[in-house]
């Protein structure tokens, strides 16, 4: 069985947002150890007490809230840099996907992927 992990930037349906992301990754069940092994360390950084409590969203992160208040700027960056690099770990197995969402001028919305393969389709 496989374990699916999915969030998303934005909001579908405000006007206001140009672009709405939903992006995810899935893991063979038996794989979230090592998972585990790899993100602990990280997150030690920030909580030795308790890393299991951090929690690596983009926007806390970017803006230094929550409990990314008061922690540097480079180190917030390089935290990003290190849980990122774990979807590129050959060993780890991640399967990731990720679908945006653009905002049409006329208020309606688009999936640029479905756009890219209509458009590969007709060549």
């Amino acid at each position: 069985m496989y374990l699916l992990y999915l969030d998303e930037s934005g909001h579908a349906y405000d006007a206001r947002t140009k672009f709405f992301v939903l992006a995810g990754f899935c893991i063979f069940e038996r794989q979230t150890h090592w998972l585990e092994s790899h993100i602990d360390p990280i997150a030690e950084r920030f909580s030795t007490t308790d890393p299991r409590g951090i929690e690596f969203h983009g926007a806390p992160m970017r803006a230094g809230k929550e409990e990314w208040q008061g922690i540097k700027p480079a180190d917030r960056v390089q935290a990003v840099v290190d849980i990122l690099s774990l979807l590129a770990d050959r060993q780890l197995k991640l399967k990731v996907f990720a679908s945006v969402i653009e905002e049409e001028h006329d208020g309606s919305r688009r999936d640029r992927a479905t756009k890219l393969r209509k458009r590969r389709e007709r060549i």
